[in-house]
């Protein structure tokens, strides 16, 4: 997806879901800001472990979605 504020950049969106015994909990987060778009039914403290999660990942994830493009 191209952002339509920044010329030719990428933007990455990425979802964690993790199973309850009611369904999902769900968040997605946008690279290369680090945007948080939403957080759903995790707490603060696994919200931190997502975000660390895809701030360590941040090459490998990208490098995956250029893959997935062609």
């Amino acid at each position: 997806m191209k952002d339509s504020k920044a010329e030719n950049k990428e933007i990455i969106m990425v979802y964690f879901q993790k199973p309850t015994d009611y369904g999902f909990k769900e968040a997605k987060y946008s690279l290369p800001n680090y945007e948080k778009i939403y957080s759903y039914g995790f707490s603060k403290i696994e919200a931190k472990t997502n975000f660390d999660f895809l701030k360590r990942n941040t090459p490998l994830i990208a490098e995956c979605a250029k893959e997935e493009e062609k």
